[in-house]
């Protein structure tokens, strides 16, 4: 769309001159004068009346004036609306917690780009705090969190999958015929926990909050932050730790680590998508909807 003449007659309105409008546009006077002249010839009216000293807006030229300024305000702020639109600019902020943000949204960005290529995707991985405050600053578009989500009044949340939890145990021949065990056996192990700030950890403590089985009964023998560290350690003999089945594919496929379930304990780890709905932009919501689907 063509503005340049409005933003002309603005500036010449402003300047109350001719020649101090062209200067700062670095156009000639005539080009200058010849914007104007067009308007007035398209509407049939005087804008400005000329002097040796410069130029006053008509009475004609006031009531344009008013209305030049609102016709570009409007006009800016489309742009800038529909800026969001522009293949060129398609960009997503993804924050995530451990587990789904380094195995279960990789997966499906990737599908996700085979169908809308021009979008650019940035995934952040770090714990729910950091995400949630990140979130409600507009720094990333959408959340992803493991285990419960947040109750936050400007918060919607939605489910997108839900993962089973294992026991994970080192591919010894000590376990090659074992494919469950009690709760006693389990207090008997080195339990390598994932850190408390996790959303697996929590998910792990509600469920066996909600079995009545006290979690101090577990032989602790470290905590730790890290999805990958974790399973380092149990591959190397360390300790057996709770870990999803989509965390482990990789190292069951390989052969160095087993799952086994846990008699009465229904571990479950749910996803979940988080968003503030008034802040999302159509990018966004193309994403979150192949997610939910």
């Amino acid at each position: 769309m063509q503005t340049s003449n409005l933003e002309v007659f603005l500036l010449v309105a402003e300047m109350k001159s001719l020649s101090k409008a062209a200067k700062l546009l670095h156009l000639t006077q005539p080009a200058v004068s010849n914007k104007i002249h067009m308007i007035e010839e398209q509407f049939n009216i005087t804008l400005f009346e000329r002097s040796p000293y410069g130029v006053t807006l008509t009475e004609a030229g006031q009531t344009f004036y008013q209305y030049a300024k609102d016709i570009l305000h409007i006009y800016h702020e489309m742009v800038k609306n529909l800026h969001k639109y522009d293949r060129e600019n398609q960009k997503i902020s993804i924050g995530a917690e451990s587990v789904i943000g380094n195995y279960f949204i990789p997966c499906k960005i990737a599908h996700f780009r085979e169908k809308f290529p021009s979008i650019d995707i940035k995934i952040i991985t770090t714990d729910r705090s950091n995400l949630l405050e990140q979130l409600e600053k507009g720094e990333i578009n959408i959340a992803c969190i493991d285990g419960t989500p947040p109750a936050h009044s400007s918060f919607h949340s939605e489910l997108i999958s839900t993962d089973t939890i294992y026991l994970a145990v080192p591919n010894h021949q000590k376990w090659s015929n074992i494919e469950e065990l009690t709760i006693e056996e389990l207090c008997q192990l080195p339990i390598i926990l994932p850190d408390e700030k996790m959303g697996l950890r929590q998910s792990i403590e509600e469920t066996f909050q909600k079995q009545g089985i006290d979690m101090n009964r577990l032989h602790v023998a470290a905590e730790i932050s890290s999805v990958s560290a974790i399973k380092s350690l149990v591959e190397s003999g360390f300790g057996v730790s709770f870990l999803c089945d989509i965390a482990t594919r990789k190292e069951r496929f390989s052969g160095s680590i087993k799952l086994l379930k846990i008699s009465s304990l229904p571990l479950k780890l749910n996803y979940h998508i988080v968003y503030q709905p008034d802040k999302i932009d159509h990018v966004t919501k193309q994403l979150i909807r192949y997610l939910l689907s």
